[in-house]
């Protein structure tokens, strides 16, 4: 931390003093270690953004936004008319029951996915909260070597 000299030269009385610089104060090991616990949690988190985006970014926005939907008529598509799946099957030359059976082995894939990797963003919480000074750049590094 840095410490100015507390006598400005606009000061009336700076005649007084002689300038002897500024010092350091040593910091805080406490608030260091919460301070690089606090910028590993953001590097994780922005890891597994950049991960879960990558999976993401094979789709448009619109179908994306679509897959609740898909999913919700896939398991209820005998019950249920299903506009979405019943376009969806006509434009890709399925029956309803080999899309909705197609959307459900995707749906619980991308589950599966995204559990494995929560596990992941959850391990590294753990770990970082209970880390030191000394684990920090090997916990950067194992966080940013991360990929699918």
């Amino acid at each position: 931390f840095y410490v100015p000299d507390a006598h400005k030269e606009g000061d009336p009385d700076f005649e007084k003093y002689e300038f002897k610089g500024s010092i350091s104060v040593p910091s805080d090991p406490v608030l260091e270690l919460e301070f690089k616990k606090e910028q590993l949690l953001q590097h994780l988190y922005g890891k597994v953004d950049e991960i879960y985006q990558a999976l993401l970014s094979k789709y448009s926005v619109l179908e994306k936004e679509s897959w609740q939907q898909q999913e919700a008529e896939a398991r209820a598509l005998m019950a249920v008319h299903t506009p979405l799946i019943t376009a969806l099957c006509l434009a890709r030359g399925y029956s309803r029951d080999e899309l909705a059976k197609k959307i459900i082995a995707n749906a619980d894939t991308a589950k599966a996915i995204g559990t494995t990797i929560l596990s992941w963003q959850q391990g590294f919480e753990t770990s970082i909260k209970n880390m030191t000074l000394d684990d920090f750049a090997g916990m950067w590094n194992n966080i940013s070597e991360k990929s699918l």
